[in-house]
């Protein structure tokens, strides 16, 4: 934030805890083998949510 890379106004906690439930869910997918949950869809997922709650600066 302070290189101008992330909106000044971001809640880098919230985003930080959303992400880290995201991340929670998407690999108790993976180890359980769910239909459609890989490795590579879930990388996927994890960064175009990422994308969406990141606001850049």
């Amino acid at each position: 934030m302070r290189q101008g890379h992330f909106a000044a106004d971001l809640d880098a906690t919230a985003r930080a805890c959303e992400l880290l439930a995201l991340l929670d869910g998407l690999s108790t997918r993976v180890v359980l083998g769910r239909h459609g949950a890989d490795r590579d869809s879930a990388l996927r997922m994890a960064l175009s949510v990422t994308e969406r709650l990141v606001e850049r600066g």
